[in-house]
């Protein structure tokens, strides 16, 4: 089982609707959650964009594929947990609004049939100054 916070699940979304330049027509990517004792990565990727997201903090060894949507339907401005596991061939994602239990389950998404994300580079340039004001 994987926990995050509604909250970043939240932030998650946003961050992946803008990376991978997604609108709301578009097909949403599939997201592999990676846990560890080395934290969370959580990735994406389209055919033009692949984007990764670190989250220090051990989880449990655990690495599954889930559907975009369930970041929409977890998603809040509180902290609240959201414990997320596998559960016979659907992701279930349960937490608590107030004092309410709330659960949704979506059905395991398989892996893309090309999962390799682009390596990190080794060694970056600092560009200079004038840059954003050529860019604006």
């Amino acid at each position: 089982m994987i926990v995050i916070t509604r909250r970043l699940s939240m932030r998650l979304r946003k961050i992946l609707r803008q990376a991978l330049t997604l609108s709301p027509r578009d097909l949403s990517p599939a997201i592999l959650l990676d846990g560890g004792p080395h934290g969370l990565n959580v990735r994406s990727r389209t055919s033009d964009a692949a984007v990764e997201f670190h989250l220090e903090g051990e989880q449990p060894v655990e690495q599954f594929w889930l559907p975009f949507e369930l970041l929409a339907d977890v998603e809040g401005r509180k902290e609240s947990p959201v414990q997320i596991q596998v559960d016979d061939g659907s992701v279930l994602a349960s937490w608590r609004d107030g004092s309410v239990p709330q659960m949704v389950r979506h059905t395991l998404v398989e892996p893309p049939e090309e999962i390799e994300f682009p390596e990190l580079p080794t060694h970056a340039t600092e560009n200079p100054a004038s840059l954003l004001k050529s860019l604006h």
